[in-house]
């Protein structure tokens, strides 16, 4: 993803959320909704994409926090951990990131059942060891994705998501090749507003 890609896709989410923010509201339970402080945890499976090597799966986590205006838009940040293992030409090879990413979430809709999606960038990291050999690159970070929460008490309620996820350690000057980590994590989680 080239660094101008990056920027649009910034700028249409602060417009996004601008203009969802901003415009005037119908008079619909299902839109309107008390602002709050809105936090989750989520776990899950996070399903690499690595160039040339067959993917794996291992354990993802992801903790967010943010405000929620009373149109379900939630500039909020996240931080994420994921792990994998897996065996590379007869070694094992053991990987991970860490990611912070702010970022915006829309709940689409109030009420019980909130289906929504988000837009995160940040900076991320992927440690690798080979055989007792640690490396750690820093980059950008990148997390979308939707999910549905079951709002099962006012303020308490449980949920699915899929999110695709990339951190970027390097890429060439055309942005031809990057290299890094991509993964999709699917999963569960808590949701609570405040």
């Amino acid at each position: 993803m080239s660094k101008r890609t990056v920027v649009q896709l910034l700028g249409l989410t602060v417009v996004m959320a601008v203009t969802v923010v901003a415009r005037p509201v119908a008079a619909n339970p299902q839109m309107i909704r008390e602002r709050a402080v809105s936090m989750g945890v989520d776990v899950g499976a996070a399903i690499t994409r690595s160039e040339g090597v067959d993917s794996t799966t291992g354990p993802g986590f992801l903790v967010r926090a943010g405000y929620e205006f009373g149109t379900g838009v939630t500039p909020e940040l996240i931080l994420s951990y994921s792990h994998w293992n897996r065996t590379l030409l007869g070694f094992d090879v053991t990987e991970s990131q860490v990611s912070v990413l702010p970022g915006v979430r829309w709940s689409i809709l109030g009420g019980a059942f909130r289906p929504w999606i988000s837009l995160h960038f940040g900076y991320g990291k992927l440690s690798t060891s080979i055989m007792g050999s640690d490396t750690s690159m820093g980059g950008t970070g990148v997390n979308t994705g939707a999910g549905l929460d079951w709002m099962f008490m006012p303020k308490v309620g449980v949920g699915v998501h899929l999110s695709w996820n990339k951190v970027i350690t390097s890429s060439q000057s055309n942005n031809s090749m990057q290299e890094g980590e991509a993964w999709v994590d699917l999963g569960a989680g808590l949701a609570l507003l405040w």
